[in-house]
């Protein structure tokens, strides 16, 4: 799930005549692959509904969604942004200001228990704040301000 995601990240951001046909085939197709893991979970998991680093694979496509059409409904992005956010170490998932995870995502998010963390990283929380980047809803822009202090 998490490469199927990361590849159709990739080819969003073709241009021009590089978003040809075949691409825009790939790019359907990766979407079709991911829709059981999708429907068993609500956000970015394998088919059979296993967990393949979901925080990566939900931002990286509610980012390529904002780039071209493969068939995301602007609802279902909207649920993703969400579940992005909620993702992110803070309050809500028992982290408080003095963690040094507190602010950052990890490779988990919300599918993780609460109170625990894979390990925030770099890479992770810049993939989610590229998701979250834009949106007028509440949540992500709360989480970009918290995510400042984390990269700081």
């Amino acid at each position: 799930a998490a490469m199927t995601a990361t590849t159709i990240y990739a080819l969003s951001h073709l241009k021009g005549n590089l978003l040809d046909t075949k691409v825009k085939d790939a790019l359907e197709r990766g979407w079709e692959f991911l829709q059981p893991g999708i429907k068993k979970r609500g956000f970015v998991a394998c088919p059979d509904g296993s967990l393949d680093y979901p925080t990566y694979g939900t931002a990286m496509l509610a980012t390529a969604a904002r780039q071209v059409d493969f068939g995301m409904s602007d609802d279902q992005r909207g649920k993703f942004i969400d579940w992005v956010a909620s993702g992110q170490l803070h309050e809500s998932r028992e982290f408080t200001a003095k963690s040094p995870h507190y602010g950052g995502w990890d490779l988990m998010g919300a599918s993780q228990i609460i109170g625990l963390t894979s390990d925030t990283n770099v890479s992770c929380t810049c993939f989610a704040m590229e998701a979250l980047a834009g949106s007028d809803r509440k949540a992500p822009r709360e989480a970009l301000a918290r995510a400042g202090g984390w990269l700081r």
